[in-house]
């Protein structure tokens, strides 16, 4: 039987970023930032906090990557779709991604289809798993 843990926004957070860094390394992911500290910059000159920024080389171009991690107990909307695609846009940030543990809504995964944000659920295992 999975023993339950407990988690807070931050650990889940932390997690998000031990998997980017251990298995994006293999494909040249780096973390560029992490945590309440990492701002970007927008061409509206206004600065963003985003929860961890990663860049990766194809071997010709370099891009970056938002991910925001929202550890929240009911499905991601599109309103949080919309502003984490807004902070890419501003910031001219290549690739968003939104990391959820309760997954998203149908608006939140349609609209998140349309502008390119790629949308992953994270969550501890469940019994019926």
């Amino acid at each position: 039987m999975p023993v339950k843990t407990t988690l807070d926004w931050k650990t889940y957070e932390s997690i998000t970023k031990y998997i980017y860094e251990s298995l994006g390394s293999k494909a040249g992911v780096k973390v560029l930032g992490y945590g309440n500290i990492c701002k970007v910059s927008g061409k509206s000159g206004i600065n963003h906090q985003i929860d961890i920024l990663t860049s990766h080389s194809d071997g010709i171009n370099s891009y970056r990557t938002a991910i925001g991690c929202k550890y929240w107990n009911e499905k991601i909307s599109k309103d949080i779709v919309m502003k984490i695609y807004s902070i890419v846009e501003d910031a001219g940030i290549e690739k968003g991604v939104i990391v959820s543990k309760n997954g998203f809504t149908k608006d939140g995964a349609e609209y998140a289809k349309h502008k390119n944000i790629s949308l992953v659920e994270l969550r501890e295992i469940e019994e019926t798993d």
